[in-house]
Parts: structure tokens; C-alpha cells; sequence
């Protein structure tokens, strides 16, 4: 996670509206602006494979979509920016992800433990979510949590392993998630 924006606390609704510097992304936690440390080419690789995944399954099921970048307000002040997310809701021009049912991380160095901790936790949280996928940016290791009836269940898949997602109706190959990169 990278420095702190500005000490001033806010809430969601003004962070919407918060500038901060230029080509930097925030997040809000509690209340405090963040900025994001920018993407490696791994890291981008992985979240256009995962959205070619996502996308491709869902074509038919509009209004179901993928979004890159999506912003999702956890409460009144924290927003997290999920690298994809998945919704049914339809379009608006809203800069939040409303309901969404899907969500993926890509894990970075300066991210893992904050995406791997707080963040999967909130998003376990949201009632409209139903798997999450946190996806490494280093090693071929995706680990995917479900929720079912009981609760959540994770899952961790390494190497040339699959799974079915319930949310896509079908296989998710670890080989397609990591198309194009060296791991």
C-alpha cells in the first residue's frame, strides 16, 4: 500500500468527489485517502486475463458485466479499488460497482498482506458476494473463496490447476489466468 494521500478524514461520498494528484489511484480506509502503487506489467496481464475470462462468460447474461478498476464502497468511509469485479445491477453512471458478485485481486508485493487481510475480509462482508478471487502476481497460486449456505469456503490452486466457478457456470483454468506472463 502506498503513502497516505492527506490526513484530512472523509467520507465516501466526498472521496467520489476527492481530485488528488494526477494518474495516481486511492483508496479510502477509514476515512483517509491512500494512494495505490501503480500496477506491474504481471499485474496487468493477469487482470486482462482474468477480465477475458469473466467477460466471455457472461456475454450472455446481460446485464452482467466485468469492470476493471471497480470502485466498491465497503461502508461510509472505506472504498476499496478492486482490480475486476463482476455485477448483475444494471449500468449506471455511478463510480461504484453496485452489487457486486465476483470480485478479483491481483497480489503485489506492496498489496499482499492489505489485499490478503482487511480487504478479503470486507468483501466477505458485502451480502451481495459470492466468490472472490485472490490471484498472485508473483507465483501461479490463485485462491478462490465461495460462499455458501454454511459460509465461506477457500480454496488454494497452484501450478496448471482449475475450478468451477459457481458465479461463471464453469471451469476457470489457472493456464488461461496466466496467459502471456513468465509464471
Amino acid at each position: 500500500m502506498a503513502d497516505r494521500a492527506e490526513d484530512q478524514r472523509m467520507t465516501v461520498e466526498e472521496f467520489l468527489e476527492f481530485e488528488g494528484e494526477p494518474d495516481t489511484r486511492y483508496e479510502l480506509i477509514d476515512g483517509i485517502p491512500h494512494s495505490m502503487a501503480p500496477a506491474q506489467t504481471t499485474h496487468g496481464e493477469i487482470v486482462a486475463n482474468c477480465s477475458f475470462e469473466i467477460q466471455s462468460r457472461l456475454r450472455q447474461r446481460a446485464p452482467c458485466r466485468a469492470q476493471s478498476d471497480a470502485g466498491i464502497a465497503i461502508d461510509d468511509d472505506t472504498f476499496f479499488q478492486a482490480d475486476l469485479a463482476a455485477t448483475c445491477s444494471d449500468p449506471s453512471r455511478s463510480k461504484t460497482i453496485e452489487a457486486p458478485v465476483l470480485i478479483v485481486e491481483v497480489l503485489s508485493p506492496s498489496t499482499r498482506q492489505h489485499d490478503l487481510g482487511r480487504k478479503l475480509d470486507a468483501y466477505k462482508g458485502l451480502p451481495t458476494v459470492l466468490e472472490i478471487w485472490i490471484v498472485d502476481s508473483e507465483r501461479r497460486w490463485l485462491q478462490v473463496w465461495v460462499r455458501e449456505d454454511a459460509g465461506w469456503i477457500g480454496r488454494d490452486l497452484i501450478g496448471s490447476a482449475d475450478f468451477t466457478s459457481p458465479v461463471l457456470e464453469s471451469a476457470i483454468r489457472l493456464d488461461d489466468t496466466y496467459r502471456n506472463t513468465t509464471l
